[in-house]
């Protein structure tokens, strides 16, 4: 269940048999990733996973027939179950299309329905033809409010829907919705957030939780990850991994399997925070979060407080300070927003030489200031006095070239690409890496393509790659799964994990 480098410290065993629902096949562009049922078995056997529910990208983005009848013939397969796909193109034909469908094999049906929010006539009929088929649906939730409004849309109907790619900006919806219609179901693909497993079980229970690793964009292991190091019972970790999908598409489960969780020995992490956040997270306090953080290999973090990113940068900085002088292995950065460059002059005066304080964290997004604007310019011209390391999350159109623009113009200066790119690792951040000396990338991310990342990082010197989580935002485990599925040998990680940070870092530690 990992890469080839997998010497490290092995926790969280368990034995379990994996169904997962949330699959795609088709052609793709490049064609490389393209994927087929050999690709999908690949996975099962290196991720010990026992039956995947497969659906059709031909389906959603072509034709519909032609799709749907391509994994029907592979319903037949050992181990492959076929999702047929719903869409609101050609209404009038789609009940006799599922009925033959559902008589051919067919497991479980996909909506392809766009915005549910504004809960439409074709949307409503979509679901009323496809809920007569008694098959479980699968629903993609692509916005907020669509947890809600798929709760509406089938409250008439007696099968289970499920919930595919939620993530944590819309879990208040999302666990009210859970709670509030009961056939509403939710699979793992993207519940990358600190404890996310933890607090949907504990609201709603495990028997609404099913696994999914939303293959191929997802690594399999980031959720398998995840569910391992939950703090629940095994009894329920087996329910989420096989025991709920069993139960709800009629399977005959297979024989359990040993599942482990590699956590490496110790983590350098580049991409810490300090809470409280506005994010329905669990909340933690304002101060280290080392002693929770080291069950997961973290023994050192670079973190940047949430209330500075947020605006109170007086407080937040303050704060993350504070939780430096607490514990010497805690390191911080102080939060400069390009709108305020006084105040970032200001604070590198007062705190920039307190014990801990290594670097700078700008948020692009946060500050509504585009990379590519000229007070960010500005700021990194004041922060190249400094010299310490700066860790960017970009924004806006063309962030790379201006990046790379900047690290030129500065090139003693450290720069870390946070997230490797916008919000999730993109292959364009390696021309920014490549074509510098002095530009460095985190991985941290709970929506990462796996073969963006393995892209980007094949492009890039191993030197310039770093270990980040954005805990306790993000899961560690979750990202720990994309990093030790991204293909690179033990020496390569090692050097990732440990001894890129604490060589960027060491002069300032």
């Amino acid at each position: 269940m990992t890469s080839e480098g997998s010497s490290m410290g092995e926790s969280q065993a368990l034995a379990a048999s994996i169904v997962d629902v949330n699959v795609c096949i088709g052609p793709d562009i490049p064609s490389d990733r393209s994927t087929d049922a050999a690709d999908v078995v690949e996975l099962q056997n290196r991720f010990n996973i026992g039956r995947s529910f497969v659906r059709s990208s031909t389906a959603i983005r072509v034709s519909r027939k032609a799709g749907n009848q391509a994994v029907l013939e592979l319903g037949h397969t050992d181990r492959l179950s076929a999702v047929v796909v719903a869409s609101t193109l050609h209404l009038d034909s789609l009940a006799a299309e599922l009925a033959a469908a559902a008589k051919a094999g067919a497991k479980a049906v996909w909506l392809e329905g766009g915005n549910w929010t504004t809960e439409s006539e074709a949307n409503k009929r979509l679901i009323r033809v496809a809920g007569h088929t008694g098959l479980p649906l699968l629903a993609p939730h692509r916005q907020p409010g669509d947890a809600s409004a798929l709760g509406r849309l089938t409250a008439g109907i007696d099968t289970p829907v499920v919930l595919v790619d939620a993530r944590y900006p819309d879990f208040a919806d999302v666990l009210a919705a859970l709670d509030r219609y009961h056939n509403l179901h939710i699979e793992t693909s993207s519940l990358g957030s600190y404890q996310a497993i933890e607090s949907i079980t504990r609201v709603t229970g495990p028997e609404l939780v099913l696994y999914g690793s939303g293959a191929p964009v997802g690594t399999p292991l980031s959720p398998i990850n995840a569910i391992l190091q939950a703090k629940i019972s095994d009894a329920e970790k087996q329910t989420i991994f096989g025991g709920n999908a069993a139960r709800i598409f009629g399977l005959e489960l297979g024989p359990t399997t040993r599942l482990q969780m590699v956590t490496p020995d110790r983590l350098f992490d580049v991409h810490g925070h300090v809470f409280p956040a506005p994010w329905e997270v669990p909340d933690q306090a304002s101060t280290s979060l080392l002693d929770q953080l080291a069950g997961y290999g973290i023994r050192k973090q670079v973190a940047s407080s949430v209330p500075a990113i947020m605006g109170d940068l007086e407080t937040g900085n303050g704060q993350t300070v504070s939780a430096c002088k607490l514990n010497p292995d805690q390191l911080g950065y102080l939060v400069a927003n390009p709108n305020d460059v006084a105040l970032a002059k200001d604070h590198i005066m007062r705190w920039g030489d307190s014990p801990g304080i290594v670097g700078i964290k700008i948020h692009a997004e946060g500050s509504a200031v585009p990379t590519r604007s000229s007070r960010m310019n500005h700021l990194f011209d004041v922060l190249a006095d400094y010299g310490r390391p700066v860790k960017i999350h970009n924004a806006g159109d063309g962030w790379e070239r201006a990046l790379l623009e900047i690290a030129q113009k500065h090139p003693q200066l450290p720069i870390i690409i946070a997230h490797a790119g916008f919000h999730r690792p993109q292959p364009s951040s390696g021309l920014v890496v490549s074509e510098s000396s002095n530009v460095y990338i985190e991985l941290a991310s709970s929506k990462a393509d796996i073969r963006d990342a393995r892209e980007l990082v094949g492009s890039v010197d191993v030197e310039r790659v770093l270990f980040g989580s954005d805990a306790p935002l993000i899961n560690p485990a979750f990202v720990i799964g994309l990093y030790q599925d991204l293909g690179l040998e033990d020496r390569a990680l090692q050097r990732i994990y440990w001894e890129n940070g604490q060589k960027l870092f060491g002069d300032y530690m």
